[in-house]
């Protein structure tokens, strides 16, 4: 960046258009919904045994829709790139989801309360000085992994019922490791804690700490039990 691109930024307040876009979205407070029993080194291993299923991302032009578009236009005009949101990214392929929701099993599954049969479950890796940046969510890669659904993307609904999508780390939270949904910062959380991320809401992540940050975005069907 040069000094002009940096008075650019200033003078322009690139960013304002965002922060009066979600101050206009009610708050929303996310809380604790259920613990899973989950064992991390089981979960750290399969990223490693199944590195060559991984898609490497980092931030980028996002067309899914014309929110994020804007959204993802303004977080590279404000500096995000390849070197500060890479993120590590298991379950795109079906292989690597299937073994997932194994690793997860039947009673974490129960759980959740989500049909079985419709499960999108992504390991997410991030290493120091990466995260997410701010964005909302979609249930657009859903409806890619399942194309037979029938999916609303005003409702986030479809023919079996309403969509939902959790967050939950995988290893007790650590120095400089946080995830923040709406107005709520989440930090000292213990693995396997599940907390709701609505669909619309904004939310991110990062690690500023010393060592990988480990969490899971599972995305699924409600059941109606």
């Amino acid at each position: 960046m040069d000094k002009q691109q940096y008075k650019n930024l200033i003078n322009e307040t690139t960013w304002q258009w965002v922060k009066n876009y979600f101050d206009s979205i009610e708050n929303y407070e996310p809380s604790v919904l259920c613990s899973l029993d989950i064992n991390p080194k089981q979960w750290i291993e399969f990223s490693v045994e199944h590195f060559e299923y991984a898609e490497q991302n980092y931030e980028f032009i996002d067309n899914t829709t014309d929110l994020s578009k804007r959204i993802s236009e303004t977080n590279v005009k404000m500096g995000r790139n390849e070197h500060n949101s890479g993120e590590i990214n298991y379950g795109k392929h079906p292989e690597s989801n299937n073994k997932m929701i194994s690793l997860l099993g039947a009673n974490n599954l129960a759980k959740l309360n989500v049909l079985p049969q419709y499960i999108l479950c992504r390991l997410l890796v991030k290493f120091p000085g990466h995260g997410v940046a701010w964005h909302v969510d979609t249930a657009k890669s859903f409806g890619k992994y399942y194309p037979e659904l029938n999916i609303d993307q005003d409702t986030h609904s479809c023919q079996h019922g309403q969509l939902v999508r959790y967050w939950f780390p995988v290893t007790d939270w650590c120095t400089g490791h946080m995830f923040q949904i709406s107005n709520t910062v989440l930090w000292k959380y213990k693995q396997g804690q599940v907390f709701k991320i609505p669909f619309g809401q904004g939310h991110a992540s990062s690690n500023a700490g010393f060592e990988p940050q480990f969490s899971v975005s599972l995305t699924g069907i409600l059941s109606e039990s």
